[in-house]
């Protein structure tokens, strides 16, 4: 009896005086308090997240931004946003490419199941897209701010300042509202529709004052559109071009 009593009053006094484990600890993380890995005590709280800044994958087919938050000590997402862009002009620059602005425009086209194929190439003028949609050839052009052009390399630079439609025939009306589209992410078909007439009436405009170009303005892009004639290209053919440019250069 004496000794059962001494064994229970030793084990009080263990019990009184806490765990006699060995403790081995593992630092508090973001999402656990510092833990011993061997009795899993723990002691204080977990430190939480420490969201870093946010990071940005722009999608310029779906006009669309991918906002990424990411914890700076663990690495896992904190934080998601999608912002839908309404207009792929930033510090009077396009935000697409070359390569990407095309990729826009032909989803575009096929969006409304009128496909059509393209080809990038090197000319002596710098880089050149020909486009082809049936019987119908056009051809587009990128441009830095300082005016000179892109070449091959440069497809993929995200520095287009202005970008050139060009007719050398009879213009396709539906591929000229695809591109309007493209570079406007407001605009649907109709409402390519009418900036081109707008285009076209401030060309018209300016010719009746003497002047080879008409502009008009809508949403910060400036549209810049010309139209030569078979007579007044002297080449036999007429020749339709539309601009669009990042920033007001006049």
């Amino acid at each position: 009896m004496k000794q059962t009593l001494l064994i229970l009053l030793a084990l009080s006094l263990l019990l009184l005086s806490g765990c006699s484990c060995d403790h081995r600890w593992r630092e508090a993380d973001c999402l656990s308090p510092k833990t011993c890995e061997s009795c899993g005590e723990t002691e204080g709280e977990a430190l939480g997240h420490s969201p870093g800044e946010w990071t940005e994958t722009i999608d310029i087919t779906a006009c669309t931004i991918e906002k990424e938050q990411l914890c700076t000590r663990c690495g896992i997402q904190t934080g998601t946003e999608t912002e839908v862009l309404d207009s792929l002009i930033r510090d009077e620059l396009f935000l697409y490419t070359p390569e990407e602005f095309m990729a826009r425009m032909a989803a575009i086209a096929e969006a409304y199941n009128d496909p059509f194929t393209y080809q990038i190439t090197d000319s002596e003028t710098g880089l050149m897209v020909e486009v082809q949609t049936g019987e119908t050839a056009a051809f587009l052009q990128f441009f830095y701010a300082d005016t000179s052009t892109f070449t091959y390399e440069d497809r993929n630079s995200r520095k287009v300042w202005c970008t050139s439609l060009i007719f050398y025939t009879e213009a396709d009306a539906n591929l000229q509202h695809y591109y309007l589209m493209a570079v406007d992410p407001t605009l649907d078909q109709d409402g390519a529709f009418q900036t081109q007439v707008a285009a076209f009436t401030a060309y018209a405009n300016a010719t009746l004052e003497g002047t080879a170009f008409g502009y008009y303005e809508q949403n910060g892009i400036l549209f810049e559109y010309s139209y030569l004639s078979d007579d007044l290209t002297g080449w036999g053919y007429t020749l339709d071009m539309t601009n669009v440019y990042a920033s007001d250069f006049r």
